[in-house]
């Protein structure tokens, strides 16, 4: 399906899911990063694999925001701001 046609409900689901589905993808890397370093503490494991995950969505937003963003100003109407 064409991106531009769908409803900006389904635009905003796709941007969402695929923010969620490359960081979850990124755990495998993170908790091997974490092993590779000597962590081995199960708990030490869980707080890298949460804060690698934060960083990898809060990176992940810095470049979906701009274009979240227009998609609800196009949405409601809001004035862009120049």
């Amino acid at each position: 399906m064409d991106f531009d046609k769908m409803d900006f409900d389904k635009k905003l689901q796709l941007k969402l899911s695929s923010l969620l589905e490359t960081t979850v993808n990124q755990l495998p890397d993170i908790l091997a990063r974490a092993k590779k370093s000597g962590v081995e503490d199960d708990t030490a494991l869980l707080h890298a694999a949460l804060s690698g995950s934060l960083t990898v969505t809060a990176n992940l937003l810095s470049w979906y925001h701009k274009e979240i963003i227009t998609m609800i100003e196009d949405k409601y109407q809001i004035e862009k701001d120049v």
